[in-house]
């Protein structure tokens, strides 16, 4: 089993959050649509670091243990891996989100992974917060599948980033796909 070791510096109501939400994902996933791999990282460890305080001298740095879910979408548009079933992947991940009533408040590239087997997973929960059942249904209600994608990625778009620099790529990126949970089947 692969690991990945988030530091995290933003203090421990931050880590509260991911924790638990790490930990009511596992609890309650249910694998519907039916995908072959867990589309989240499993928590292992919580520990604090030993080697410094955070920049801001407000008190530890934190590390979380997690399982490793591949590489994200910014990276992977070198590699160009192609994921596998991306659709009930994404549909998955989505229905696990809503059951947990679980607003995830950060989805862009570098929160998506994917792995070699083209496997795609949902990380960084850091920001997500557990909202009611209408709130949750209406973050997560399937849009014109049609209309988001020519909102979103248009071959423009893609020309688009070709041509910028690797930071304002990468916030042109997370600007357009941000917060809209069913912009994942469009990472890739």
């Amino acid at each position: 089993m692969e690991v990945f070791k988030k530091h995290q510096r933003r203090g421990e109501k931050f880590l509260h959050k991911e924790v638990k939400a790490l930990q009511l994902l596992e609890a309650n996933f249910i694998n519907e649509p039916e995908i072959d791999h867990y589309p989240f990282p499993r928590l292992i460890n919580v520990g604090v670091c030993k080697e410094h305080l955070d920049k801001r001298e407000q008190g530890p740095c934190y590390i979380l243990t997690l399982t490793h879910c591949g590489t994200d979408t910014h990276r992977n548009a070198r590699k160009n891996i192609q994921p596998n079933n991306l659709y009930n992947t994404v549909e998955c991940i989505i229905n696990n989100l809503r059951n947990v009533c679980l607003k995830h408040s950060n989805i862009q590239g570098h929160n998506v992974c994917i792995n070699e087997k083209g496997q795609i997973s949902l990380i960084d929960f850091d920001f997500c917060v557990i909202v009611n059942k209408t709130q949750i249904n209406d973050f997560y209600k399937k849009p014109n599948l049609n209309e988001l994608k020519n909102s979103l990625y248009t071959e423009s778009f893609r020309s688009e980033l070709k041509s910028m620099g690797k930071q304002k790529k990468k916030k042109e990126f997370c600007l357009r796909f941000k917060n809209k949970p069913w912009s994942l089947l469009y990472m890739f």
